[in-house]
């Protein structure tokens, strides 16, 4: 986008912190399932997927609503680079589906890379 986002943003979604890994954890699982139709951590002890999320979250690459101790909305930015950045892993809790979540906190995924990434 090479402009403001059209939906306001959501200003309880935000940078993930390294503490909130173990919070952010089930929802990148669920994610990934959900779209790709088998666990990252299937087929090991999870290691290697962890390790790539910590990395996203170290960056500051991870964004999440979390309300409670739980994950409602989370979306990262994956390949970046100081011109663009692709906003991927954009996953809203099954609960919460249809609530109006997803726009509000995508804007704030692009209003975040725009203003601080790309």
């Amino acid at each position: 986008m090479s402009s403001d986002p059209l939906v306001e943003p959501d200003p309880l979604v935000r940078r993930v912190r390294e503490d909130e890994l173990d919070i952010l954890m089930p929802a990148c699982v669920d994610m990934f399932t959900e779209e790709v139709g088998v666990s990252p951590v299937a087929s090991s002890d999870g290691g290697l997927y962890r390790a790539r999320v910590r990395e996203l979250v170290l960056s500051g690459r991870a964004v999440a609503r979390i309300e409670n101790g739980e994950v409602v909305f989370k979306a990262e930015l994956g390949a970046v680079s100081p011109l663009a950045c692709q906003v991927q892993g954009v996953w809203v809790a099954p609960a919460r589906r249809g609530t109006g979540l997803a726009a509000p906190g995508v804007a704030t995924v692009v209003d975040v890379a725009r203003r601080e990434v790309a």
